[in-house]
């Protein structure tokens, strides 16, 4: 549509957008409806339409927040390589997935004012330690650089050359042993059991004959690339979509949406919180819905509507609203969406307090970071199936396993993988429980 609108020749328009599907990586879809892409392959649709026109400007709102890691890359070298080199503006989290750092960097305080604006090195050289401070992902240089006190780092080092560095190597595995290793409490009967089930959208197959047990007190991670089938089997186990074949049993469940603006119902952020405890007497729902609000930091918008608050704060309220409700079973699907740094942290952190008050918790992430942080076990879907399923660091510390499910280990896994006597997940819980030291 956008080329017809620019009078673009009708013989070139076809081969334009062929040439800006397969640009994104998303050419294999050219005949499917929309509705059945996954939100990961929905969003490189979305790029190859953006692109297309060859604008002489490009808007990105978090271009790759839910992209598997190679599409990602894929991503990233899409932008670079575009014709005419447009001006892009993007608006993103998370840094290391755009591949190349932008050169200029504008920071926004929290309520919407520039507070920063510089050439990126030079912004993170400077202000780094209040960035990581106020909750900001810094690219994996600067994050490491600061929080083992080495403030002269360059922060835009390759990330291969910072991680081989012998006096950070010490430092991290001094972080990594404050952490205790918790072991999960896991119950004996499954509260979610999926016996050789599988999943068809118009007779298309997602995923065939899964087999997969979930027990109260663990946290289960699905990882796979964009498409694989983490949301239909999250709608499978909330009874949403019914299998093909084989059959599903589950404890009542609490799901959290892949897009959050799916699931608001109530008029005001403190509504819909609390939709869920109507049993309850009003003074104690009210109690637990201002409590829960200041603790996520949403107590200054619990009048709004739902629909008005930003995707960082719609997430928050949307994993708030299903974990008050106490159900056995949680189903989180791309819960750190959106989030910052402090943000991430604290998901985490309810994440497995959910799991570890007897909850059984199941969550799609493309966050390998996150899953590795609160997982116990991880789920990896590929080629219409589940690959394996094992424990995290078993599963984090097979590159063969990951590639043949599109996947890579992230930096910072791929580097513990070579060490002795660390455990994963004190070593990525350490970086959140770190605070930046103070120069001497």
């Amino acid at each position: 549509m956008g080329l017809e609108n620019r009078a673009v020749p009708r013989e070139e328009i076809g081969p334009r957008v062929m040439g800006a599907l397969e640009a994104s990586g998303v050419a294999h879809l050219a005949e499917r409806r929309v509705s059945t892409l996954s939100g990961g392959e929905q969003q490189r649709v979305a790029l190859a339409a953006a692109t297309v026109g060859r604008p002489r400007v490009i808007l990105l709102d978090e271009p790759t927040a839910m992209l598997d890691p190679a599409a990602a890359v894929t991503t990233s070298r899409l932008l670079a390589d575009l014709p005419d080199r447009p001006s892009q503006v993007m608006v993103e989290h998370r840094l290391e997935d755009v591949g190349s750092i932008p050169e200029r960097m504008v920071v926004l305080d929290r309520d919407g004012k520039v507070t920063v604006d510089g050439p990126t090195g030079e912004v993170l050289s400077r202000h780094g330690p209040d960035l990581l401070s106020a909750g900001v992902w810094l690219p994996l240089a600067s994050e490491l650089g600061l929080l083992t006190g080495d403030r002269e780092r360059d922060p835009l080092l390759p990330t291969e050359e910072v991680l081989s560095d012998g006096d950070l190597t010490a430092a991290l595995r001094e972080m990594a042993a404050i952490v205790p290793e918790v072991r999960p409490i896991v119950g004996a009967e499954p509260v979610l059991t999926m016996a050789t089930a599988s999943f068809a959208y118009d007779d298309r197959a997602v995923f065939r004959e899964v087999d997969l047990e979930v027990r109260p007190g663990e946290v289960v991670a699905l990882v796979g690339v964009n498409g694989s089938g983490k949301t239909t089997l999250l709608l499978g186990a909330a009874g949403l979509h019914q299998p093909s074949q084989g059959f599903v049993d589950a404890a009542p469940a609490a799901l959290v949406f892949q897009r959050p603006d799916h699931q608001f119902i109530g008029r005001s952020v403190a509504e819909d919180l609390t939709l869920g405890l109507t049993h309850l007497p009003d003074e104690k729902r009210k109690t637990i819905g201002t409590e829960t609000l200041i603790s996520a930091g949403l107590e200054k918008v619990a009048h709004l509507d739902p629909h008005r608050l930003s995707g960082g704060q719609k997430r928050k309220l949307s994993v708030l609203a299903m974990t008050v409700l106490g159900r056995p079973l949680l189903l989180l699907d791309e819960p750190t969406f959106g989030l910052d740094r402090t943000d991430t942290a604290a998901t985490a952190r309810r994440v497995v307090n959910t799991a570890r008050k007897g909850a059984a918790v199941v969550l799609a992430t493309h966050d390998l970071r996150f899953a590795s942080m609160v997982a116990d076990r991880i789920a990896v879907l590929a080629d219409e199936g589940l690959l394996s399923c094992g424990p995290a660091e078993t599963i984090m510390s097979d590159r063969g396993l990951l590639a043949d499910a599109g996947l890579v280990q992230p930096p910072l896994v791929d580097w513990w993988t070579r060490q002795e006597g660390i455990g994963l997940r004190p070593l990525l819980s350490s970086l959140y429980m770190t605070t930046v030291p103070t120069p001497t």
